[in-house]
């Protein structure tokens, strides 16, 4: 736990992020960690939400020495359940502001 705290603060800093959750770190051999969460941000487009990966990993292997994150972006704003067709084939639609 004693690197969580400076973690998600150095993520929260990264532009574009508003939140952290689901954050799990594991150490692969005693100097590399590894690393899965969910990262809040604004309705972006993939190439700014590649940008926004992109960052997090660097930070998060030069200051942490994490050297693999899977990182999932999620839409504050959306609505996970209607960005996806549910099993009868119906498509959910949703709008933006």
């Amino acid at each position: 736990m004693w690197i969580c705290l400076p973690l998600v603060r150095d993520m929260l800093e990264v532009k574009g992020v508003i939140g952290i959750h689901d954050l799990h770190v594991w150490s692969i051999s005693r100097g590399l960690r590894t690393m899965s969460a969910h990262v809040l941000t604004e309705d972006v487009t993939i190439s700014a939400g590649a940008e926004i990966q992109h960052q997090l990993s660097e930070l998060l292997f030069q200051r942490y020495n994490v050297g693999h994150a899977t990182l999932q972006l999620e839409c504050v704003d959306c609505e996970p359940d209607s960005l996806y067709c549910d099993i009868n084939g119906v498509v959910h639609h949703h709008e933006h502001v």
